[in-house]
C-alpha cells in the first residue's frame, strides 16, 4: 500500500511539473516542454505530440547530423521550429528549390524548379522531415548556433 502512495505521489509531482513548464513556461534544470504545431516533422512528430527538450545539449557539444533541434525562426520574430540537422558548417550540398511565379501572359502559377548547390555551408543546415511541407533552411539558409535553443531528448504523444 506504501509503494503504491509513493508511485501514485510521485506521478503527481511528474505532472504537476510538467503543468507548471507548459503554462509558466519555465525551463526547470535545463529542460523545457514544446508542442509541435505544424506538420513539417511528420512521420518523426505530429501535431500536437509533447516534446521535452534540453536546453544546455549544446553548451559543451555542437549540435550533430540527424540531431532534432528547437530553433529561433530566422524570418519571424518570437517563433520557434522543430527541424532536424541534415548537414553541418564546412559540409556542401546540392537541392532543388522549387518557387511559384505568376505567368504574365496566362495570369496562373508557374512552378519552377532549380538546383541549388552550396559548396561549405556557415551554419547548420536544418530540414523537416515532411519536406514537401516545410520552411526551413532550403527557404532562409543555414542558421547559426545562437538560433539553436536546444535538442528534443524525449517526444511523448
Amino acid at each position: 500500500m506504501k509503494r503504491r502512495m509513493h508511485v501514485f505521489v510521485g506521478l503527481l509531482i511528474i505532472i504537476l511539473a510538467v503543468l507548471l513548464c507548459w503554462f509558466n513556461r519555465v525551463a526547470w534544470f535545463g529542460f523545457d516542454i514544446y508542442r509541435v504545431e505544424s506538420t513539417s516533422m511528420l512521420p518523426t512528430l505530429h501535431p500536437n505530440t509533447i516534446v521535452v527538450v534540453n536546453l544546455r545539449a549544446y553548451r559543451e557539444q555542437y549540435p550533430q547530423m540527424d540531431d532534432i533541434v528547437i530553433l529561433k525562426s530566422p524570418i519571424a520574430a518570437n517563433e520557434k521550429l522543430i527541424k532536424r540537422v541534415t548537414h553541418l558548417p564546412g559540409q556542401s550540398l546540392s537541392f532543388i528549390k522549387q518557387e511559384t511565379q505568376m505567368d504574365e501572359e496566362t495570369r496562373t502559377p508557374v512552378v519552377i524548379r532549380r538546383k541549388v548547390t552550396l559548396e561549405n555551408i556557415e551554419g547548420y543546415f536544418v530540414q523537416g522531415d515532411n519536406t514537401q511541407h516545410s520552411t526551413d533552411s532550403r527557404y532562409f539558409g543555414p542558421v547559426d548556433l545562437q538560433l539553436i535553443c536546444g535538442k528534443v531528448v524525449v517526444s511523448v504523444l
